[in-house]
């Protein structure tokens, strides 16, 4: 994860270097044997680059592939891409053929993952173990951006002594060489924290601790925080349940219109690529680093966000550029009121997901109904952005603009925590052109939207609120929905995953219907 420099120079930790002067040679002298490239390298881009300095060394991507254990992870997990480098791009994952929609390209194993629930028994561990100095470690872990998970994950790596985690973290990215002098510090005292807490909890199975260097826990910390992935549950792929190491797959780029989606089996053990497109031979494997609601804000939020989180100079694909110059071109309202009517759907955005996280989280608990305190906040919580979307924002923005996609996204959930099956239907209909008008791509997020639309339908006619000809036309729009959602479903997460088969059935329930009407019909 993260290789990307953008025509920035390599520091020396990215890759392992060959030689480290100007006067090393690098390549054997003509008739020596040359070492022989795995087949992740092709043999005269490893010449090109082996003939430049990077980060003041010489080195040979062909023989540091060799020796690198993400490298030889990524070889043992495909069997249709392969490792490239360039100055760009860094390392990089590229098609061997030509590949289709849907294709598994990459099953990667965790070096190790923490459950949600790990990750406060490891706050509270390294709490315990700072003692007094408790106040202190806090700040530094929220000057680093350190996060419960990432402390959970990493202490599961400590415990799994220092050979396999330095087998499973040694050569990823740390970007160490980006952090100010403050953070550096910050780091160094919180990995002397954890290597303690990991020490004196030897009982469960942390005497591998002792065998640890204050500068090794404080590289492996950098590396997990830098590269670990969210791990979402098996059998809906949308609710994060912990956090993994997969070392494979932190060699795959990021991209605004990403090539590739994640998701994961076996309990979270295994991540799985597959291909988001079509994939022509040679062509990158990447997937976003954003979260998909995140992939759809205007490039400088993006930008920002990617800045932030991975240390890089990221750059907006031509695609998503056009279509966000095209998202502006019929704003109506100058900068200064466009940026007035911002606020105020960061505002009523931010009232509505915490109306709905409130319902959310009553129906999780199994409270039953809604109380009425919670169905009056989230019915003015609707009626506020429906309002504010139809009355202002459109009359004065494109239907696809990033505003828009924040108020229908916020109308969806909200109307669905509610149970209002009109205003979802309204809501994941529009949200649904929008999306496609920016990135048409079948993307996890879309095929949500495809089946919110389809099961709101569903719902409005078993409580008969269309006339008879509006109820075959309906039947018919849900009957395209969950068929989209199936399909993209299938090609996100594969044909045997249990949201595939729920899709399905709603869809088969669809279709009986309507084979039951055109029979009533005739």
């Amino acid at each position: 994860m993260h290789e990307a420099r953008h025509g920035q120079p390599l520091s020396s930790e990215l890759l392992l270097l060959v030689g480290a002067g100007e006067g090393t040679p690098v390549l054997p002298a003509s008739g020596e044997q040359q070492r022989r490239p795995i087949g992740v390298v092709l043999a005269d881009e490893a010449s090109s680059v082996a003939a430049k300095p990077a980060a003041g060394s010489r080195w040979c991507f062909s023989d540091a592939v060799e020796s690198d254990p993400a490298g030889r992870d990524f070889a043992r997990s495909t069997d249709c891409c392969t490792l490239r480098w360039t100055p760009a791009k860094g390392r990089h994952a590229t098609a061997t053929r030509e590949i289709s929609r849907g294709r598994v390209l990459l099953r990667a194993s965790a070096a190790a993952v923490a459950s949600t629930a790990a990750s406060g028994a490891a706050t509270a561990l390294l709490a315990e173990s700072s003692g007094r100095d408790g106040a202190a470690a806090s700040a530094d872990a929220q000057r680093v951006g350190l996060d419960a998970s990432t402390l959970a994950l990493s202490l599961e790596l400590l415990r799994s002594g220092r050979e396999a985690a330095e087998e499973a973290a040694g050569s990823l990215l740390t970007h160490r060489e980006h952090l100010s002098a403050a953070e550096a510090e910050a780091w160094e005292r919180t990995a002397q924290r954890l290597r303690s807490a990991a020490a004196s909890s030897g009982g469960s199975g942390c005497s591998c601790a002792s065998g640890w260097s204050d500068e090794a826990v404080l590289r492996l910390l950098l590396a997990v925080h830098a590269n670990a992935h969210p791990v979402l549950d098996d059998a809906t792929a949308s609710r994060t349940v912990g956090l993994g190491l997969f070392p494979a797959a932190c060699l795959l780029n990021h991209s605004c219109a990403p090539t590739g989606v994640l998701s994961f089996e076996a309990g979270g053990k295994v991540l799985v690529v597959r291909a988001l497109v079509d994939l022509r031979r040679g062509q990158e494997v990447t997937y976003s680093y954003l979260d998909e609601p995140h992939l759809f804000a205007p490039w400088r939020q993006r930008r920002a966000l990617l800045r932030a989180a991975h240390r890089y100079e990221p750059s907006q694909p031509r695609s998503r550029e056009e279509s966000e110059a095209a998202a502006l071109c019929r704003s109506r309202l100058p900068a200064a009121a466009l940026g007035e009517l911002e606020a105020e759907v960061r505002a009523l955005c931010s009232e509505a997901a915490a109306a709905a996280e409130e319902a959310e989280e009553a129906a999780a608990r199994g409270d039953g109904p809604l109380a009425p305190s919670a169905e009056e906040r989230l019915g003015s919580a609707c009626e506020a952005v429906h309002s504010l979307l139809e009355g202002r924002l459109l009359q004065a923005a494109h239907p696809a603009h990033w505003l828009a996609h924040d108020c229908l996204a916020a109308l969806s959930r909200a109307a669905r925590a509610l149970g209002d099956p009109e205003r979802l239907a309204y809501a994941s209909m529009r949200l649904i052109a929008a999306r496609e008008q920016v990135m048409p791509l079948g993307t996890p997020g879309l095929a949500t939207l495809y089946a919110s639309h389809g099961s709101a339908l569903v719902r409005l006619l078993r409580a008969g609120r269309f006339s008879a000809a509006g109820s075959a036309e309906a039947l018919g729009q849900a009957e395209q929905s969950l068929a989209a959602a199936c399909s993209i479903r299938a090609s996100c997460l594969g044909d045997e995953h249990p949201l595939v088969a729920a899709t399905a059935r709603a869809l088969a329930d669809v279709r009986q219907r309507r084979r039951q009407r055109a029979g009533g019909a005739t």
